[in-house]
């Protein structure tokens, strides 16, 4: 019979231990490995998804273009337009804003021709007294702030979100309470303001007050008035209003050059938004900026 001494039965125990060991590391590492495996796939898949979401934004660009070379801009209602476009399995909504009946910001710097830098001021400054209601929409001194920055840059302001680096002025206060973003309408200087196009102003596309600002003398009736003559000048209006008419000529266009696009693109429950800028040359529409919003 064989004896099995207490060292035997020591050295199986350590021989079993050790093999426990090895067995709980080889777990560990195989759950991390799976665990690692899983989250490659889930940033894989995450990443796919992004990038197929940025196509779909660019296919809303595409839309854009199409919209604005097939349909006169002038159709646009109040100088807006929206798209719905189903792509595969996305959902691509797209709304257009025309920019032309906005007071551009960068005509301070180099305004329209005919105009000079001195009257595009005094439109600013109108303009921003009938910005501000009386529940005080416009911060004090918001209004002068802005003029100096916008004189202190170097070169034309790329946008108009440019201004949150001016004290005072928040998301809210560019687009109006809500989401407040690109694109709103709801009270915010962004229905007002710019920074695209050529400086002048397309009548019947933005926000009335843009036009009552260009001249201190204008009420909604005369200003109607005016622009009938400016578009007709037979019949003969009273002298006071021909006065206005070629007062206010020189801002006056009569076909958008600029649009801005809010894209939102949702797809598997994920969403990608984005905004776009378009610029008319001669009759072509062409993209000017892009850009993801995070």
């Amino acid at each position: 019979m064989r004896m099995i001494t207490s060292s035997h039965r020591k050295n199986r125990g350590v021989v079993l231990l050790l093999t426990l060991m090895v067995v709980a590391i080889l777990v560990v590492v195989v759950g991390q490995f799976a665990s690692t495996a899983v989250l490659d796939t889930k940033i894989a898949r995450n990443r796919g998804r992004q990038t197929q979401l940025l196509l779909d934004a660019r296919a809303g660009v595409e839309a854009a273009l199409s919209v604005l070379s097939d349909e006169p801009p002038g159709e646009a209602e109040a100088g807006r337009l929206d798209v719905v476009l189903e792509r595969e399995e996305a959902t691509i909504r797209v709304h257009l804003e025309d920019e032309t009946g906005k007071f551009n910001l960068n005509a301070l710097k180099t305004p329209p021709k005919g105009i000079t830098a001195d009257r595009a001021e005094e439109v600013y400054r109108r303009l921003m007294d009938l910005a501000d209601d009386p529940a005080g929409t416009l911060p004090p001194a918001c209004a002068e702030s802005i003029l100096a920055f916008v004189r202190d840059e170097e070169g034309p302001l790329p946008t108009l979100e440019s201004l949150l680096a001016v004290e005072g002025v928040t998301k809210e206060l560019l687009h109006g309470p809500g989401e407040g973003g690109p694109g709103g309408r709801e009270g915010g200087l962004s229905a007002l303001l710019t920074v695209r196009g050529g400086g002048r102003i397309r009548p019947g596309v933005g926000d009335d007050r843009v036009l009552l600002a260009l001249s201190g003398k204008m009420n909604p009736k005369v200003l109607q008035m005016a622009l009938d003559y400016i578009r007709d000048p037979v019949p003969k209006p009273p002298p006071q209003v021909a006065a206005l008419a070629g007062d206010v000529l020189p801002w006056i266009v009569w076909e958008s050059d600029a649009f801005t696009a809010t894209i939102e693109a949702s797809r598997e429950g994920c969403v990608k938004k984005a905004k776009a800028a378009f610029k008319r040359n001669g009759e072509v529409w062409r993209l000017e900026t892009f850009d993801e919003l995070r």
